[in-house]
């Protein structure tokens, strides 16, 4: 009998897949992109309850932080593929959205006072950081009860950017 229980745990276990693409998601729950560079991996963070706070450091750098507010936060990161045997060889990118959570449809044109930041992260010396995000167009539609098709457009004008067009569909549970 101790053997038959091994052998029967073995297979349920060995049967066992993880799901392939999801494309929606609880809040404060990760949604895996279907538009992404090939060389990485993409994700899409939904944080409720959240705004973006900007700050500048000592030396007049402008960051990014995600704190508590009454605010809902689209959290859409790319994370290149680390190269093999290289130090310092990683690389992401992030757009953080900030929106009303009374009235998430919109379609707008970015500008200086929009609630939309990129920010990179690499070993690029004076080409990192965060960056408030005035050119481009965004745009969210409702689909279902609590679905919404986000689109954004957009370029970066102070550092080179691998991400210029996210689109995804998120869904509030």
């Amino acid at each position: 009998m101790k053997y038959f229980t091994i052998i029967l745990f073995t297979i349920i276990i060995l049967n066992c897949k993880p799901n392939q693409v999801t494309i929606s998601a609880s809040l404060e729950n990760l949604v895996t992109t279907k538009y992404c560079p090939e060389d990485g991996v993409c994700t899409l963070e939904l944080l409720q309850d959240k705004t973006l706070k900007t700050l500048k450091t000592n030396l007049g750098e402008t960051y990014t932080q995600i704190v508590d507010g009454e605010s809902l936060v689209l959290k859409f990161e790319y994370k290149r593929n680390e190269i093999p045997d290289t130090a310092d060889g990683h690389y992401s990118e992030q757009v953080l959205i900030e929106l009303d959570k009374s009235n998430l449809e919109i379609e707008e044109t970015l500008t200086n006072k929009s609630n939309v930041m990129f920010a990179r992260f690499c070993y690029c010396k004076g080409q990192t950081g965060y960056y408030r995000v005035s050119d481009g167009k965004i745009s969210i539609k409702k689909i279902t009860d609590k679905s919404y098709q986000l689109t954004l457009d957009f370029k970066q004008n102070e550092v080179p950017q691998i991400l210029t067009q996210i689109q995804e569909v998120f869904s509030l549970d």
